[in-house]
């Protein structure tokens, strides 16, 4: 019984080093959402660190794409979250 104990005290030990590990590349790994040129960078703990917007686009139309470009990197960040 106090084996079985020391054996899940050290997987426990083992899968929060991981975790730890797991968060700090998310803190560097980065996902781009993108929607008709309208670039968004982003880690995949969503911390926003580029947007990128084309010449040209009207004021009505960047608010739409935006939100698609953001949801898109979103999407993209809840993926390797889930995954990992």
């Amino acid at each position: 019984m106090f084996g079985d104990m020391m054996g899940m005290m050290s997987k426990l030990k083992d899968a929060r080093k991981k975790m730890e590990e797991t968060k700090k590349r998310w803190e560097t790994a980065q996902v781009m959402g993108e929607c008709q040129g309208v670039n968004v960078i982003m880690t995949v703990n969503r911390n926003v660190l580029d947007v990128t917007i084309p010449e040209g686009i009207d004021q009505e139309e960047l608010g739409e794409l935006m939100v698609v470009a953001f949801n898109n990197a979103l999407e993209k960040s809840s993926k390797i979250q889930e995954e990992e």
